[in-house]
Order: C-alpha cells, then sequence, then structure tokens
C-alpha cells in the first residue's frame, strides 16, 4: 500500500513540475525588477538607520517611480508563477527579505557600508 502512495505522489508532483511553464526571458528581466524592488525597500529601511547622511529612501523613490510599470508587472508575473506552485508571491518574499535583513543586521560595519553604497549606486544608476 505505501508503494502505491509513493507512486501516486510522486506522479503528482511530476505532474506538477511538467505542467509548470517557465518563464520567458523577457518575464524574467521584469519579475528581477520587482524582486530588486521588494529588496531594495527592506534595504533603505536599513541603511536610512545605519546611514543617516545619504537620501537612500529619496533615490528609492525616485527610481521606484520611474520603473513603477514593470515593478507591477514582475509582481503580476511572479503571482501568477509562484501561485502555479501553490506559493504565495508575498511569502516567497517575506522569507527573502527576512534572511537579508538578518544578514544585514549580522554584517560587520565594513560589510553595511559596501551594501549601502552597492544600494545607493543600484538605484541612482537605473533611476537615470
Amino acid at each position: 500500500m505505501w508503494r502505491v502512495t509513493i507512486l501516486l505522489t510522486y506522479l503528482m508532483f511530476s505532474g506538477n513540475a511538467i505542467s509548470q511553464t517557465p518563464l520567458t526571458l523577457e518575464e524574467q528581466k521584469i519579475a528581477e525588477v520587482y524582486a530588486n524592488y521588494v529588496s531594495s525597500q527592506a534595504f533603505v529601511e536599513l541603511c536610512s538607520k545605519f546611514d543617516a547622511v545619504n537620501t537612500y529612501k529619496d533615490a528609492f523613490k525616485e527610481w521606484a517611480v520611474i520603473n513603477q510599470s514593470e515593478i507591477e508587472k514582475g509582481q503580476i508575473i511572479l503571482s501568477r508563477h509562484y501561485s502555479s506552485q501553490e506559493l504565495e508571491v508575498d511569502d516567497v518574499f517575506k522569507w527573502k527579505t527576512d534572511a537579508e535583513i538578518k544578514y544585514f543586521k549580522a554584517a560587520s560595519e565594513p560589510e553595511k557600508i559596501e551594501a549601502c553604497k552597492n544600494l545607493l549606486i543600484s538605484v541612482s544608476k537605473n533611476a537615470s
């Protein structure tokens, strides 16, 4: 009996994996904008508390306004993609940002400076 259960479970997961369509290259690019948006949100708060001199919030807000359409499209693409795996996009990104926040808090001061510098470069470069 347990062999039948294992076989049925295997077939169910195999069928589910086969039915999932991978993202196209264009969808991956748009989804990456949303992923960057979510990660950057977390780092903006962390870096603003760590280094109040730089204007992380202003640079990020400008970047988000410029990329609003891609952010929205990326969220839709990833919501559809993760729902096909019976996952919620918000849960996936909460796990991701929680890990990034823990890593940042545990990082050394030079690592935090580098992460904040990279954030500022990223949102400033992509805002232009």
